[in-house]
């Protein structure tokens, strides 16, 4: 059996067995940066209740895709809506159905108070599409949707090199050759709840899908450098959210390989790790087309390997 499906079985097997709450969960990986904060404020023996969560969302002021003020519910497996039934009920009511007790509804929810703008306008756009096509089934567009949401990556770069190579899957020349010039000018963020919950147990295969985006400006990745202070998740989750309008397919998220972001994964030290094309693949790539950088100049679109 192929050492890829093997480490995928033993993820799942893990998971699956291992829904024990973890207070110190965001200590087990750079991966877990953007969630430090909220990881602190939820500190405890047990998992945190849905009334905890609902007063940070409130003291937070996060809405829902159609603005109304966000609230998590305890739900059992068997009373858990349907996709169309979940998307609108958020939408509308503000309502999030969420399994107390289990990593993949606590990372959602922990994304919706990190990212509410870009959760928000994921929720909206599910809505939008739903309501327009009159129909409950998925199309492209929310195939995309889907696909951010459950393992979206943010890529914030002031370096044409690195977003031109990200693309071009050119991982050895981008993540290994050219690795100081990476970690000076970029910054990865994961969004995806579903690719948190991978980081929990990460193995080789596990691969998030960004959103590429050009900061036309060092200052906005290296603050740190000259002020003091790194610049806020709030700032990306604000930089980021126009331009999920501009998803319609998924083959316009690129393949991510995530451990292989330099720091994210003690291995990638080697230079022999990123040898291994069965994880660090070629893809196909076609024509990036135009997509607004948030200081609002032109920046290629991310291409997914299709």
């Amino acid at each position: 059996m192929p050492c890829r499906v093997m480490a995928r079985l033993a993820y799942t097997w893990l998971m699956d067995m291992c829904d024990i709450w973890d207070s110190r969960f965001a200590e087990r990986s750079p991966m877990f940066e953007p969630l430090r904060p909220l990881a602190l404020a939820l500190a405890g023996d047990t998992w945190p209740a849905p009334e905890r969560l609902n007063e940070l969302a409130l003291e937070l002021g996060v809405v829902s895709g159609g603005g109304q003020p966000l609230r998590f519910v305890n739900v059992t497996g068997k009373d858990a809506p349907k996709a169309a039934d979940y998307e609108l009920r958020i939408h509308d009511e503000g309502i999030v159905p969420m399994r107390v007790a289990n990593w993949h509804d606590f990372f959602n929810a922990v994304v919706w108070l990190t990212f509410p703008h870009i959760k928000s306008a994921l929720n909206r756009g599910h809505a939008r599409e739903l309501r327009s096509n009159l129909a409950s089934t998925r199309n492209r567009r929310r195939d995309a949707l889907t696909l951010f949401d459950e393992s979206g990556v943010l890529v914030f770069s002031c370096s044409r090199e690195v977003l031109d190579g990200l693309r071009a899957f050119a991982w050895g020349r981008v993540l290994r050759d050219a690795r100081n010039t990476f970690q000076t000018t970029t910054r990865c963020l994961i969004v995806g709840h579903a690719l948190y919950e991978k980081a929990l147990s990460p193995y080789i295969g596990m691969t998030g899908h960004a959103l590429l985006l050009s900061t036309g400006n060092v200052m906005d990745v290296n603050t740190k450098a000259a002020s003091g202070s790194s610049p806020g998740i709030a700032h990306y989750d604000m930089a980021a959210q126009a331009l999920l309008a501009e998803i319609v397919e998924p083959r316009d998220l690129s393949p991510l390989p995530v451990l292989g972001v330099p720091g994210w994964w003690e291995a990638n030290r080697d230079a022999a790790f990123y040898d291994n094309v069965d994880y660090f693949r070629a893809g196909r790539t076609r024509h990036p087309g135009p997509s607004t950088e948030p200081g609002g100049n032109q920046a290629g679109r991310a291409e997914g390997a299709g």
